[in-house]
């Protein structure tokens, strides 16, 4: 992990180390990324903090790094890459530390104790995860309950509804218990972001996007 050394000219200097994966190896594609970093004053440790770091732009890399491109993977079409910093400035306002931590003319300033300053740093980024794992599902009700009402409809040959099939529904109903116990986390992670929101939302939501009792 990149050490950040902070001087007295509003400014933090990222110091030489490799950092390993970024999707940064493509010459022509401008990159803005967020570098996690110990930060270091006056040789106090203040913990690991975030940094908004322009890497690159029409112009090329900013200057102070260096990018090692990684081999192509067929698994993991990104252009993935080594990148080393060696003294690449950042302004002081690049430090993304909300309220609880700012850079002032005397240091930094929080309220957030330091070894727990990286956890809080990230916990924005685990609920950001959580929030697209969110969105898939509920992608994957609405297709569950096109598929449902499709299936409840549909009747080859004029014979059996293909929801009364042994098969289909067997499918159906697994597809089911998957996507609703993933909602049910989801709905878990909101409630905790949120406690005021209405307890019963999942159980609503099925009645009225799958029609379940």
């Amino acid at each position: 992990m990149p050490g950040v050394d902070a001087g007295h000219t509003g400014s933090l200097a990222i110091r030489p180390d490799w950092k390993f994966m970024p999707n940064i190896a493509d010459p022509t594609t401008p990159k803005i990324g967020v570098v996690t970093a110990r930060l270091i004053i006056g040789g106090s440790d203040e913990g690991v903090l975030p940094l908004l770091l322009r890497l690159r732009t029409d112009q090329g890399l900013t200057p102070g790094l260096r990018v090692a491109a990684l081999p192509d993977k067929g698994w993991a079409p990104m252009n993935h890459a080594l990148i080393r910093f060696d003294k690449v400035f950042v302004p002081a306002e690049g430090l993304l530390g909300g309220t609880w931590a700012v850079m002032g003319a005397h240091g930094m300033a929080s309220t957030v104790p330091v070894r727990a300053r990286f956890h809080r740093a990230i916990t924005t980024l685990g609920q950001g995860r959580l929030d697209l794992a969110g969105t898939s599902a509920a992608g994957a009700r609405a297709g569950l309950a096109v598929t449902i009402n499709y299936a409840r409809q549909r009747r080859p040959g004029g014979r059996t509804l293909m929801a009364e099939r042994g098969t289909v529904s067997r499918d159906l109903v697994s597809a089911l218990a998957a996507t609703y116990a993933t909602s049910v986390l989801g709905w878990i992670r909101g409630i905790r972001a949120s406690p005021r929101r209405v307890c019963c939302w999942p159980r609503w939501q099925w009645r009225r996007s799958v029609g379940s009792g």
